[in-house]
């Protein structure tokens, strides 16, 4: 891979219109600028290139995102290997924006196991944070694992994603924020 890299000085001012595209920049950086082009200042300006390759996720891959301290958190509550392999198997069949949709007595079949002891296994998952129920439905924790980006869901789903949001009262760090949408 090359990477090839230039730095020059450059009026503020001849910056600005790059100021209103897509830069990654915060907004208070953008206004620093504005400020600096407004006083007749320069900027010191990098530019880098690089080749780059298409990356996307293969088609069909199950993936979460884990957000680890809370993870961390979840492994220091005592969770069972058993557990642990329930926590793998509902994250590969949750819905985007967190919704479990499963029956205890297929997962069940699924692990060879009885109906009972599933149930054991979800309440103790329930009660060490990573199962939330709310409003008869139930999420997998959004503060320790997310599935899909807020930014691309549709209304509902994000709206799932913030209900699946519970720090156990300091217990986890809140970890996604949703932006409301516009009507």
């Amino acid at each position: 891979m090359s990477l090839q890299t230039r730095t020059e000085t450059v009026p503020a001012d001849e910056v600005l219109n790059e100021l209103d595209a897509e830069t990654g920049l915060s907004d208070e950086a953008k206004q620093a600028l504005a400020g600096a082009a407004a006083n007749g200042g320069s900027l010191e300006k990098n530019t880098t290139w690089r080749e780059v390759s298409p990356t996307s996720i293969e088609k069909g891959a199950g993936w979460v995102m884990a957000f680890l301290e809370n993870f961390r958190q979840l492994l220091d509550a005592g969770i069972t290997t058993h557990e642990m392999k329930i926590v793998a198997y509902v994250l590969e069949k949750m819905e985007y924006g967190n919704l479990v949709c499963l029956s205890q007595t297929a997962t069940a079949q699924d692990f060879g196991c009885s109906q009972q002891a599933i149930s054991k296994h979800f309440k103790s998952l329930e009660k060490r944070g990573f199962f939330v129920k709310k409003d008869r439905h139930l999420f997998v924790n959004s503060t320790i694992f997310a599935k899909g980006l807020a930014t691309r869901m549709d209304k509902q789903r994000r709206q799932h994603l913030t209900a699946a949001q519970d720090t156990r009262g300091g217990k986890f760090k809140a970890t996604i924020k949703v932006k409301k949408s516009k009507p």
